[in-house]
């Protein structure tokens, strides 16, 4: 399994650190269970950009959703409610191969 990580220079609040940690790492464990089954090689790779807005993308190259609906499993719900509470939406992109969830919110002054 290969990993990149990449991230602009950016400084969050507690909350913002909080909840895109939270969500990333529920992205990145759901790449692992399910993208790669019977423990193919693969890529996942997070990007976290900050302009007017921050924007996180976790990519993988498995297979995909096998099932296009949303799931509403707890690691679901808590990022929803944790996308909301950022102000910000999460988007699903199929790539074919692979998936694409990306998070886009605005920044919030940092103290």
């Amino acid at each position: 399994m290969a990993f990149e990580v990449t991230s602009d220079d950016v400084v969050l609040t507690n909350n913002q650190a909080l909840a895109i940690g939270i969500i990333v790492n529920e992205l990145v464990t759901n790449s692992l269970k399910y993208a790669f089954p019977d423990n193919r090689p693969g890529h996942v790779t997070v990007r976290l950009r900050a302009g007017e807005e921050i924007e996180v993308a976790v990519s993988d190259n498995g297979i995909g959703r096998a099932d296009q609906s949303v799931s509403s499993g707890l690691g679901s719900r808590i990022m929803m409610l944790l996308t909301q509470q950022l102000g910000g939406t999460l988007d699903h992109e199929d790539l074919r191969p692979g998936l694409c969830v990306r998070l886009r919110a605005p920044r919030a002054a940092a103290h």
